[in-house]
């Protein structure tokens, strides 16, 4: 039976998803984490959500980190534009410039954000007994749903774009994968 946004059912976990949103809107995921680095439980994480729609809903724990995602530049002003329509909010040197998925601009990931997300991992892994195995990009994998360990939402599909070329996916990997 379904409770507020996810299932009070049990089953095993095998992967932590990693994904990003502007909002806590939905809310159909057991942790998020702010710019700032705070970790927020919203359910314990032994249950589940409809997060991707997808069989595996059952068997992963979505981490949501707060990120506004792919920007574009407003050609009379030059600001910095998210996604939605608003002004890029973090400034400047808050961008990260890569060529991806026919964007150019991204909001970064700050330094307390991705401790906190290795942090995290590191303890649900432990927990849950999910290895300690991170995709370490964020392009589609075919058959991503049979890996145990640590993936994206774009690892499921080229139409996701979280996480973005701006996360340090080499330093999460050693991190995660370092005895």
């Amino acid at each position: 039976m379904k409770n507020n946004n996810f299932y009070k059912k049990i089953y095993k976990k095998k992967q932590i998803l990693l994904t990003h949103s502007i909002s806590l809107l939905s809310n159909n995921f057991p942790y998020s984490i702010d710019y700032d680095g705070k970790v927020t439980k919203h359910y314990d994480p032994k249950y589940w959500s409809e997060y991707l729609k997808h069989p595996i809903d059952k068997h992963i724990i979505p981490i949501l980190l707060l990120n506004e995602g792919w920007l574009y530049t407003d050609s009379k002003t030059g600001k910095k534009i998210i996604w939605t329509g608003k002004i890029y909010p973090r400034g400047e040197n808050e961008v990260i410039y890569h060529e991806w998925r026919n964007n150019f601009h991204y909001a970064s990931y700050p330094l307390l954000q991705i401790e906190s997300t290795i942090k995290l991992c590191k303890e649900l892994c432990e927990k849950f007994k999910i290895p300690r195995k991170c995709i370490g990009h964020n392009s589609k994998v075919d058959g991503i749903e049979k890996f145990n360990g640590i993936t994206t939402r774009s690892n499921y599909l080229s139409e996701y774009y979280d996480l973005s070329p701006a996360f340090p996916f080499i330093f999460l990997k050693k991190q995660i994968e370092k005895k």
